[in-house]
């Protein structure tokens, strides 16, 4: 079940556009000289791509299911050694921080 993540986007052109226009937004605003912090990563359909734009990639996520998906699907991938770090977290992890300037973008994409 948690795996169905993975294709959400895939499984109809509904889906597959609205991957093709968050894509265009997140080319537009990173660079391969940024870190960026993806937050709510899931299985890892933005991951896969976030990976080639960043200069250092920390993926995030409530659960720990998606997280070890994203980490078996960028082990398939090749792409694994590309993720500087794995982060679970809750809200209260984050709440209070200040933003850092060693991770100015972080990476929200809603459905």
């Amino acid at each position: 079940m948690a795996d169905k993540e993975w294709t959400r986007l895939t499984r109809n052109r509904r889906g597959e556009l609205n991957f093709l226009v968050h894509m265009d937004v997140l080319r537009r605003h990173i660079t391969a000289d940024m870190d960026v912090l993806e937050i709510g990563a899931g299985a890892g359909i933005y991951t896969k791509e976030l990976v080639h734009m960043a200069g250092r990639l920390v993926v995030s996520d409530l659960s720990e299911v998606q997280l070890a998906l994203n980490r078996d699907h960028m082990r398939e991938l090749g792409v694994l050694d590309r993720v500087a770090e794995y982060r679970s977290w809750t809200w209260r992890t984050y709440a209070g921080s200040k933003p850092s300037p060693s991770m100015p973008l972080s990476v929200w994409v809603a459905p």
